[in-house]
């Protein structure tokens, strides 16, 4: 899968269309986290434009942690990080991971029932287990990452909604 990702170039025009429709229905103003795409992942930022009213966290990785920051303009306010991921400065206002509403989760691969195959450093599930219970945690990927079943172990965590496109 990691491979099959690498080498993937496809458009995630109907993953963030999907996207549009799930969170765009949202009347108030959501915090939501959302991440930059590594080679081969879907690319969400445009969310961003899109949707303005919503207040948009992108992560920085802190040692075996994840700090998230509100981010306004990504092009002036992301840097290349950790693992070369570009992340946002680290003077940009934190918001703590209790107070996120919505989680937005790439990852290797996806079952239809909220299995989350991550990339294997588990920064996610960490952060995620801190999250409040009634955050709203959507896996995002293309359609070919979409398996049968995901084996999970007992520290995963299962998305409440997972969207495969593209």
């Amino acid at each position: 899968m990691r491979q099959q990702l690498a080498s993937h170039d496809g458009d995630a025009g109907t993953l963030r269309t999907a996207l549009l429709e799930t969170i765009g229905e949202l009347e108030q103003e959501r915090r939501i986290a959302i991440y930059s795409a590594l080679p081969g992942e879907p690319d969400i930022t445009p969310l961003i434009e899109q949707l303005p009213r919503h207040q948009w966290l992108f992560p920085r990785v802190d040692g075996e942690r994840l700090h998230f920051h509100r981010v306004w303009e990504p092009a002036s306010q992301l840097k290349k990080g950790a693992f070369g991921i570009a992340e946002p400065v680290s003077s940009l206002p934190t918001v703590p991971c209790n107070e996120i509403d919505i989680f937005i989760c790439p990852g290797l691969a996806f079952d239809p029932h909220g299995g989350r195959l991550g990339r294997g450093r588990g920064y996610y599930d960490r952060m995620l287990a801190g999250a409040r219970e009634d955050a709203l945690k959507i896996g995002v990927g293309f359609g070919f990452q979409l398996m049968e079943q995901i084996e999970l172990e007992d520290h995963d965590v299962r998305m409440n909604a997972v969207l495969c496109r593209g």
